[in-house]
């Protein structure tokens, strides 16, 4: 049998400005993911590797962003707050808290600190008003269990 989760009832939280602690859901959420993972590849090759091939090692990790889809409700208090956090104080952007909460029995989180560095709303003319709202992840967060 499968162990798979479903990812339905996942949800995206934006938190404090300076502590971990009472997060709010932004609402609307069509889909989530942590977008750009990855390690800068440093090429160490030298005169003296030997072979024709060159000689790799991993350098700095970067979390990328998380990326979400959601139907962008203009009256929102949650989608004007990721807006205003965005536009920023003096030009520059919010950085606060956010969680993922996934919806597999343990609860599993992923908090990290970051800032929005995307919310673009669309409004199609067969459709409802959608908006991708992005966050630039800082540091290194963990998954935790809650």
């Amino acid at each position: 049998m499968s162990l798979a989760v479903f990812g339905k009832g996942t949800l995206l939280q934006a938190g404090d400005v300076s502590t971990a602690t009472s997060f709010a859901t932004i609402p609307e959420s069509k889909s989530i993911a942590i977008a750009g993972f990855a390690a800068a590849v440093l090429d160490v090759t030298s005169h003296d590797t030997p072979g024709g091939f060159r000689d790799k090692k991993q350098g700095l990790k970067d979390w990328g962003t998380v990326r979400a889809d959601v139907q962008y409700v203009p009256d929102n208090v949650m989608h004007q707050q990721v807006y205003n956090d965005m536009v920023g104080v003096a030009g520059v952007g919010v950085e606060r808290y956010w969680r993922i909460v996934f919806p597999n029995t343990a609860a599993t989180t992923f908090t990290f600190k970051g800032f929005v560095n995307n919310f673009a709303p669309t409004a199609p003319i067969d459709n409802v008003l959608m908006s991708t709202l992005e966050v630039t992840i800082l540091g290194s967060p963990q998954p935790t269990l809650i």
